[in-house]
């Protein structure tokens, strides 16, 4: 991540609003934490 943007290994930018939230990230107790963002969207991006 740099400059609050994601990039694969090849540079290209990922944008986490573009991947599909699954139903156990929206159920999920650390859902509404900002804490947890960077976490939580890496995750998705790698799925």
């Amino acid at each position: 991540m740099r400059n609050g943007k994601y990039f694969d290994d090849g540079g290209a930018e990922l944008n986490p609003d573009l991947f599909p939230t699954s139903n156990l990230c929206l159920i999920c107790k650390n859902n509404n934490d900002l804490k947890q963002e960077i976490v939580c969207n890496l995750t998705r991006l790698d799925q």
